[in-house]
């Protein structure tokens, strides 16, 4: 399929799951309607091809913005219109945390395909239990693993070299984050918000701003003075969050000179 490139971007969210990104949503919907268009799979490992995300956008006349968990491949164009591509990253150990409780707080409503990758009975366990139990398994965190390797569109990998290839993967990371529009904070949310109105303002897309944070799971979260070193469940959780240290210290100095521009302007 051949296209022709024109003058209108259109505005990819890729979807970094517990970091605020259905709060982002519901101001994409509110800001721009049926322009708007959402790309959620049954599948938590699918990956949408770059090939099938062109289709869309040719096929749907007038979108303005997308946003999938499925995006993995940042092409600068689609379907011959310039693609900005948006995200937010979240401190490790919260999003973490918030995984788990989204877990407890929604087991059973998730659908079999996620649910698998669950402690059986998660909603009657704690959080700290279903962290072990992930830990343990890979489960859940093989569906949404760390921030770094979900941008990276990367799978864990264990033995003698996963240090490096930890490392090596955290560049790559930041290398794509470069790329994007915008790189926003779970933590400033509608800090970024007015930060990112104001750039997309200058592309001819205008946001609707409001106070907006939905699907949270806060209230299944409980006490979580367990997550220290000398707990033995915290101490896995805190090394299996430290791959992303570095992108979310990238992320958060990204983010305040980008709120220092805005600033000055």
């Amino acid at each position: 399929m051949t296209f022709f490139r024109n003058s209108a971007p259109i505005l990819i969210h890729v979807h970094v799951p517990r970091t605020a990104g259905t709060s982002l949503n519901q101001i994409l919907r509110e800001s721009f309607g049926k322009r708007h268009v959402e790309l959620y799979f049954s599948d938590p490992q699918f990956v949408l091809p770059p090939e099938e995300l062109d289709r869309i956008v040719a096929s749907k006349a007038g979108v303005a913005s997308i946003s999938s968990h499925s995006i993995r491949v940042y092409r600068p164009w689609l379907a011959g219109r310039k693609a900005l591509y948006i995200s937010l990253l979240r401190e490790p150990v919260d999003r973490f945390l918030s995984n788990m409780s989204f877990i407890r707080k929604h087991y059973r409503s998730l659908d079999p395909a996620h649910r698998r990758n669950c402690p059986p009975n998660a909603h009657e366990l704690s959080v700290r239990e279903i962290a072990a139990w992930c830990l343990a398994r890979g489960g859940e965190l093989n569906r949404l693993g760390n921030a770094t390797h979900f941008l990276a569109g990367a799978q864990r990998v264990h033995g003698s070299h996963v240090r490096e290839y930890e490392a090596s993967l955290a560049d790559f990371a930041r290398r794509v984050l470069d790329g994007f529009f915008f790189v926003g904070l779970t933590e400033r949310f509608e800090e970024g918000l007015r930060v990112l109105a104001r750039r997309l303002h200058e592309h001819g897309h205008t946001l609707k701003l409001r106070p907006c944070r939905s699907n949270t799971s806060r209230d299944a979260l409980g006490d979580c003075g367990w997550v220290r070193a000398e707990d033995p469940v915290g101490k896995q959780v805190l090394d299996y969050v430290a791959v992303d240290r570095p992108l979310y210290r990238y992320a958060c100095a990204r983010f305040s000179r980008e709120l220092q521009q805005a600033q000055d302007v």
